[in-house]
């Protein structure tokens, strides 16, 4: 069945776009399937393909690769790799085009895709959209619903008698013990401030930082990879190696929040 699964989401995700979409649809999903896109949340299978075109822009358009395909359970993970087209001709695997990288979680019901999940690289796509549109700080840049995020700031951390300030963009992930927290920067140091994690995600920029569990906050630029176990959980594996676990309760954020 893993194979099958394999095969038939490798067939749905190279049919985006094609002149047979509307055909490998059908074959592919199952009457209820949902999808949550970068951008838009879940949305119902009608308004899939509207929704991917505003989410990747002119990617949508371009040529996708499968890179890889790995089948756990009733669940398929696809790293994937988008690439824009040349002017009057479709993009090969091989060109040196601009390209957008994410992956998919593609859950099956009865050898059907009843669920996907998209998530793509922000930060590719947010380089895209300050190349090409240039615009003011006054009027800030948009792409397809994708949007820039916030010059970084300052957080001050207050501790007896003194008050530190580290910049946000420094920040990797952070823990709470008790009625502290533990703020894990870049360079691999550890800052300890009392106060409530709760307190902290309301000094952190929305766009930029997700709670992934009651106690761990994670900066979403520093998201290398996410992996899924055979029990359906996540695991986000961060810049430096450090690997956290994404709770049932908050998983539904992750692909919105990195694909915003």
């Amino acid at each position: 069945m893993s194979a099958a699964n394999k095969q038939i989401a490798s067939r749905w995700h190279h049919g985006w776009g094609s002149a047979n979409q509307r055909a490998v649809d059908n074959a592919c999903l199952a009457a209820d399937f949902r999808a949550q896109v970068p951008g838009h949340g879940w949305v119902e299978r009608g308004e899939y393909v509207a929704c991917i075109a505003s989410a990747l822009g002119g990617y949508a358009g371009g040529t996708l690769t499968v890179d890889e395909a790995v089948a756990e359970g009733d669940a398929v993970m696809l790293r994937l790799t988008w690439r824009l087209a040349e002017p009057g001709e479709a993009a090969k695997p091989n060109d040196a085009a601009p390209s957008l990288t994410g992956f998919a979680v593609d859950r099956f019901r009865d050898g059907r895709i009843v669920e996907h999940l998209l998530v793509v690289d922000r930060l590719a796509v947010r380089r895209q959209a300050v190349s090409r549109n240039h615009e003011s700080v006054a009027s800030p840049a948009r792409d397809h619903g994708i949007g820039i995020r916030r010059q970084a700031q300052r957080l001050p951390l207050r501790s007896t008698g003194r008050v530190r300030f580290l910049k946000v963009e420094d920040i990797e992930w952070v823990d709470a013990a008790h009625n502290y927290v533990r703020i894990h920067t870049l360079d691999g140091s550890t800052h300890v401030a009392r106060e409530a994690i709760g307190e902290l995600e309301g000094r952190l920029d929305p766009t930029r930082f997700l709670r992934i569990h009651r106690s761990t906050i994670i900066n979403a630029d520093c998201v290398r990879e996410l992996e899924l176990s055979s029990y359906g959980n996540y695991v986000a594996i961060l810049s430096s190696g450090q690997r956290v676990s994404v709770s049932r309760s908050f998983k539904d954020r992750l692909p919105a929040l990195l694909g915003a």
